[in-house]
């Protein structure tokens, strides 16, 4: 099970979500459940890893997309943008917009999707 961030470092929502997104990932075995967030800035790739850097973001590692061809493929407008990914590789959620993802709600629904 794979939750896809979409994100940058200008998109103040994100900063907002990011360190919950980190936390997420510490709740989950990584071989069950992986937080993958990828950067869709255009700049170079040192400027998300200092962003973070500077949220102490240490439990998840970023890719980066800046080409920005994902947000095509997947029709978003707007960041940031979190899907959620089943072992099939089929969309099974996903949330435009900022959320505290360290929410019982959202790890309960995680837990449901997860593969036996």
């Amino acid at each position: 099970l794979v939750l896809v961030n979409l994100w940058a470092t200008w998109c103040e929502p994100c900063k907002e979500e990011m360190p919950s997104l980190d936390n997420l990932q510490t709740l989950f075995d990584k071989e069950k459940f992986l937080v993958l967030p990828i950067n869709l800035d255009r700049g170079p790739q040192k400027n998300a890893i200092n962003f973070l850097n500077d949220f102490s973001i240490v439990n998840i590692e970023p890719y980066f997309d800046d080409k920005n061809y994902i947000p095509r493929e997947v029709k978003i407008l707007g960041l940031p943008v979190t899907l959620l990914i089943n072992a099939s590789g089929e969309e099974v959620g996903r949330l435009i917009g900022p959320t505290d993802w360290t929410e019982e709600s959202i790890v309960e629904i995680i837990n449901n999707n997860l593969p036996n």
